[in-house]
């Protein structure tokens, strides 16, 4: 029996790799055939997605993979090809808290998680800038448009960085990173909680997933990341990783 079957696995494996042979021909098959049913010049990128329906005109990605939504996009619908992503956040919290009706504007935001900050790269942010986007009708950034810059401070030690806006009557915001090791040379992790407050969130119905971007405005590194893990009631959205 032994014999029988060692005899048999060369001729599984010719059987094995014939079928990827003929998987990755159908593929590129596939993907010429829908870009055979493109009008002249509207598939800028050759990926077989006509450019009215592809979610990155200018990048090749057939399997239009996009893992933030639409909604996270700057300017529409990307894909994930497009979506200006340096690296990845975790975003263990959210809270979004609605105020209809306050005269003063009280709505807030609030997120915590954390990151890796590889063992070349520093946080010394001079400032930075966030974003938050949820499946509805929140598309909070911050700073607010015409508002002064979320700057940015390192206590000596270099291991918390501190931002926050200057006192205003339009929105708030203060961040706080927590570096886990201050020496560069391994890889570390960053803690953090942001707060946004003094929002007019007026909606009522918030749902996930939330989307979340950080951006450091000194090496322009945007670090996005989502949590799907919420619950919504009375004007309030909560998410908590579990």
């Amino acid at each position: 029996m032994r014999a029988t079957r060692r005899g048999l696995w060369p001729f599984s494996d010719e059987l094995r790799m014939g079928s990827l042979t003929v998987l990755a021909v159908a593929v590129l098959l596939a993907a010429r055939v829908a870009g055979a049913s493109c009008a002249p010049g509207t598939d800028t990128d050759g990926d077989g997605v006509c450019d009215p329906d592809d979610n990155c005109v200018a990048v090749a990605n057939p399997d239009q993979k996009d893992t933030y939504g639409s909604a996270s996009s700057p300017a529409g619908a990307f894909g994930d090809a497009c979506e200006p992503i340096d690296a990845e956040l975790n975003v263990t919290k959210v809270k979004i808290r609605a105020a209809a009706g306050a005269i003063t504007p009280k709505g807030k935001i609030i997120v915590k998680g954390d990151f890796v900050l590889l063992a070349a790269e520093t946080f010394t942010p001079p400032a930075i800038s966030a974003r938050i986007v949820d499946a509805i009708e929140v598309d909070q950034s911050a700073p607010a448009p015409s508002a002064p810059a979320v700057a940015c401070t390192t206590s000596s030690s270099g291991r918390v960085v501190r931002c926050s806006q200057g006192p205003q009557d339009t929105v708030q915001t203060v961040a706080i990173f927590k570096l886990s090791n201050s020496a560069p040379g391994a890889d570390r992790v960053v803690r953090y909680r942001m707060k946004i407050t003094k929002l007019t969130l007026s909606g009522t119905a918030f749902s996930e997933p939330v989307t979340v971007t950080v951006t450091d405005l000194g090496s322009g590194i945007d670090r996005v990341g989502v949590i799907v893990d919420c619950a919504a009631s009375n004007g309030q959205l909560v998410c908590r990783e579990f």
